[in-house]
């Protein structure tokens, strides 16, 4: 681990940036029926998602 942070901590280079990889690119979509409100509280999320907005995670 003291390897990569000190790939982190080094000096910027135009020539030899540093990039992360350690994220996916995957879309989250929602694929399941969703959870009614409890009686007596209001839906927190009264709108779904279409897909052309971030989603709530």
């Amino acid at each position: 681990m003291e390897d990569v942070l000190a790939v982190y901590a080094r000096p910027y280079h135009p020539a030899r940036p540093v990039v992360c990889m350690d994220e996916v690119n995957v879309a989250v979509t929602n694929n399941g029926a969703p959870v009614p409100a409890m009686d007596g509280h209001l839906d927190p999320y009264p709108a779904a998602t279409t897909g052309n907005e971030h989603p709530r995670v």
